[in-house]
């Protein structure tokens, strides 16, 4: 099949960016044909990963295919469309209802409700894909606390004394990950970020900030988040034969 997906520049501080790269990149390793389409210039971007095997094009190239968009873009385009929820569904831009030639797949059972919703048919499918490096805790002592605001706004509810993390503080995952096997408590005003798990995975003590209160961060099926090459090409792999038997 070919298919031509909409992303944004690469930045690596984005789990779904990655995760839309990725998958770009089993859909290649499954024989697919992928081109990509880059539909906005981030302010903090990074170069592809190394071995990235799309074929980027201009918008005004586009042919025959099956584009996939993430939940975030509003567009208008009469071949049939791979709609990827990777956050609820008007959140953070884009439609909240979906056209008749969109399939829509959602990231993970926490957008599955809003995913159905915002489906014609109130049909939607799972597509997950690890975006986490295993992560070695590193047994290091635990000196300072630090806080996220991310999609969230800071109550400076979090003590004056602990660091802030940014999309680009600290500058590397590895930098990040040592950040955090340092860090005793990691406060999030963001309650849907990869790097709430991140976080967790870790070692840290992991508050989300929801209705003026700290709630502890328990996330539940750990391992999805995490990258399984093997696990995640078949997740796609699946994906495709459900887009193949909707287009028969």
């Amino acid at each position: 099949m070919i298919f031509t997906l909409f992303c944004p520049n690469y930045f690596h501080a984005s789990a779904g960016i990655r995760a839309l790269y990725l998958l770009g990149e089993y859909l290649v390793s499954l024989g697919h044909t992928v081109f990509a389409i880059n539909y906005q210039d981030m302010p903090f971007k990074d170069k592809p990963p190394v071995g990235c095997r799309m074929r980027f094009i201009d918008s005004k190239d586009i042919q025959k295919s099956v584009v996939i968009v993430p939940e975030v873009l509003d567009i208008k385009c009469n071949l049939p469309i791979l709609r990827w929820v990777l956050n609820h569904p008007g959140l953070l831009g884009g439609p909240k209802c979906y056209s008749e030639n969109e399939l829509v797949f959602y990231y993970t059972d926490e957008f599955e409700a809003s995913a159905k919703a915002a489906s014609i048919d109130g049909v939607a499918h799972e597509l997950c894909i690890g975006v986490v490096e295993p992560i070695t805790n590193q047994n290091k002592k635990r000196v300072f606390d630090c806080y996220y605001c991310g999609k969230g706004e800071s109550d400076s509810s979090h003590g004056l004394e602990a660091l802030k993390v940014t999309r680009t503080w600290p500058e590397t995952r590895v930098e990040l990950f040592s950040l955090l096997d340092r860090c005793e408590n990691f406060y999030s005003y963001d309650l849907c970020s990869a790097m709430n798990f991140e976080a967790h995975l870790a070692g840290c003590n992991t508050w989300l900030r929801k209705n003026s209160e700290w709630v502890e961060y328990v996330p539940d099926r750990i391992d999805r988040y995490i990258a399984n090459p093997t696990r995640d090409r078949e997740n796609v792999r699946r994906a495709v034969a459900i887009i193949e038997a909707a287009l028969t």
